[in-house]
Order: structure tokens, then C-alpha cells, then sequence
């Protein structure tokens, strides 16, 4: 069953799955800066909304947040021209797909390398997002893959592979909730 739903644009976050996206990531759409200024509060009903709902027509939508037609169509088109909303997609069981396994990867890069890195990682087989982040690792990524094997090769062939990836460490997620 595919779920449709919003993504709002994150600067930290290079999503290029495309056939799977997790409607449990949020990445604060308070913290969204764009051309519109911030948010106003019938903007994040409308976001909430289209997240439960992608598919809902512009005549509920303006019903279940209490305001006119028009007006949702306004704020919807605003919203999306702005690049608020940046895309809708499917929400597919990736167990349907054939990819039983989950996986997380931290990674450690060269310094100074993490744009060449980003781009490498997040072009990869089975990788789903990249988040550049901070601590002891420079990356986090959360893959997805057929079979432990796929998960070897991934780490060993192809990621430790690459002259700017100093060291890595995986966690296998267990259960998704």
C-alpha cells in the first residue's frame, strides 16, 4: 500500500531513493527558511494536512483547516512555488520491494572532501538518504538492501572503497516502529 506525503526541504538531508521515503522523518518544518518568511499557523495546519494526506483534494483541505477554497488553493500553490513543499511521493513497504534489510552507516570522511563524499555516498545502490552531521562520524546514512551479502558489499566494496572514507561503522536495524 503507498502512502502519499510531503517533503519539506531540508539543507542537511540528500534524499535520492526513489522509489522509498519515511513519513516518520521530521525535520521540523519550523526550522524551514524560505522565500515566503516563516510560517504562519494555518500554513503548518495546511502542511500537517497534506502529510497525513498527500492526495487530499484542495476542497477538504481548506474544510478540515477552516478556511476558504480559494485560500487554500493560494497558500497551496504559495507553498509549493516557494519550495516548501518541494515534491509528493509514495511511501512503499520496502519488504515489498524485495529489501529486508536496514541498515544505518555512519561515516568518517577527509577533511575538506565532504561535498565529493556526499555526492558519492548518496549515488550509491540501497542508499536511501545521506545527513551530513556532527560528532564523531560526518555522515549518517540509512540504507536499505536485499540480503546481508548486498550489505557487505555496500560497506566493504564500495564504501571503504573510496580514498576519502577514513572508517565507518554499521548498525542493522532490528524493527522499525
Amino acid at each position: 500500500m503507498a502512502h502519499i506525503f510531503i517533503v519539506a526541504k531540508s539543507a542537511w538531508i540528500v534524499n535520492h531513493s526513489p522509489h522509498i521515503s519515511d513519513d516518520r522523518l521530521h525535520y521540523g518544518l519550523d526550522m524551514i527558511v524560505s522565500s515566503i518568511g516563516s510560517l504562519d499557523e494555518i500554513d503548518h495546519q495546511i502542511l500537517a494536512e497534506l502529510q497525513r494526506d498527500g492526495r487530499i483534494s484542495i476542497p477538504s483541505l481548506a474544510e478540515k483547516v477552516g478556511i476558504a477554497r480559494a485560500t487554500a488553493y493560494a497558500r497551496f500553490d504559495r507553498l509549493q512555488q516557494s519550495g516548501v513543499i518541494s515534491k509528493f511521493t509514495a511511501v512503499i513497504e520496502p519488504e515489498a520491494m524485495g529489501l529486508g534489510v536496514c541498515a544505518l552507516l555512519m561515516v568518517s570522511a577527509r577533511q575538506g572532501a565532504w561535498h565529493e563524499v556526499s555526492a558519492r555516498l548518496s549515488a550509491l545502490p540501497g542508499v536511501e538518504w545521506v545527513g551530513l552531521c556532527t560528532g564523531a562520524f560526518d555522515y549518517v546514512l540509512r540504507v536499505r538492501v536485499t540480503d546481508l551479502k548486498a550489505l557487505r558489499t555496500l560497506v566493504l566494496d564500495q564504501i571503504q572503497a573510496m580514498p576519502e572514507v577514513r572508517n565507518s561503522q554499521t548498525i542493522l536495524v532490528l524493527d522499525e516502529v
